[in-house]
């Protein structure tokens, strides 16, 4: 975290099926805000790229989309625009890392990006996000 209300993480689906986010495991390790918002939408500042891990060890398939963590993805010349928050913890101190399972998964189609945000300069944000692709059947 470079300054408050930093974007960490940044995913947009490329598929032409959807995106079923589950949940995310999270750490934090100082009292801040961390938010979840949808259709943030912008040019990234320093990120770099992650390749989520696939579940089916026997599958060999990569996920179509781009997933990328920061310290400020937004900061600099870039910048993350719009956007609706969708989920929002508040921690009043550090906290070993937490599964947090959204009772509502959030869908993301083509095109559509997720992003995280932590408000609190100096607050380390750590996590995983679990998601997979629908499929119809």
């Amino acid at each position: 975290m470079t300054a408050g209300d930093d974007c960490l993480f940044y995913m947009v689906n490329n598929a032409d099926r959807e995106i079923v986010i589950e949940g995310i495991d999270l750490y934090v390790s100082a009292a801040c805000e961390v938010y979840v918002k949808l259709n943030a939408k912008g040019t990234r500042n320093s990120a770099t790229a992650l390749t989520p891990v696939n579940c089916n060890a026997g599958a060999g398939t990569v996920a179509d989309g781009t997933f990328e963590k920061g310290a400020d993805l937004d900061g600099g010349a870039a910048g993350l625009t719009g956007g609706s928050v969708v989920h929002r913890w508040k921690f009043t101190a550090a906290t070993s890392s937490t599964h947090y399972n959204f009772e509502q998964d959030i869908i993301l189609p083509k095109n559509a990006t997720l992003t995280i945000w932590n408000d609190t300069t100096g607050a380390n944000t750590m996590g995983t996000v679990v998601f997979n692709f629908h499929s119809e059947g």
